[in-house]
């Protein structure tokens, strides 16, 4: 059962459509990831190991990459060992490409 949609209705307007956003660009760039709901939030991994996660805030959607402290040149944020997330403005524009090249990064 997909849990996308459950988890959409959860969320109020602004959010849901910037996670529907980046979940459609995830999804057709990545489409061998499985996605799931964990912590409340869509995950998406490979084989067991969690690699992207959307999470929603009252004001922005982060991306979160596992391995992002790997990754230069995206604008990522964050200070801890490994993980880095992208800030995303509800509302705001998203950047389809840059999100694309974020999802194939986060593969390797």
């Amino acid at each position: 059962m997909d849990p996308r949609p459950a988890l959409l209705a959860t969320l109020p307007p602004g959010a849901a459509a910037t996670v529907a956003t980046l979940d459609e660009v995830i999804t057709a760039t990545a489409p061998s990831l499985s996605v799931s709901v964990k912590w409340g939030n869509l995950t998406y991994a490979r084989e067991g190991r969690n690699l992207l996660a959307i999470i929603a805030h009252r004001r922005h959607v982060n991306l979160q990459l596992w391995n992002g402290a790997g990754l230069q040149g995206f604008g990522l944020e964050g200070t801890g060992k490994a993980m880095r997330h992208l800030k995303l403005p509800l509302g705001g524009g998203i950047d389809r490409g840059a999100v694309a090249a974020l999802a194939r990064a986060a593969q390797l």
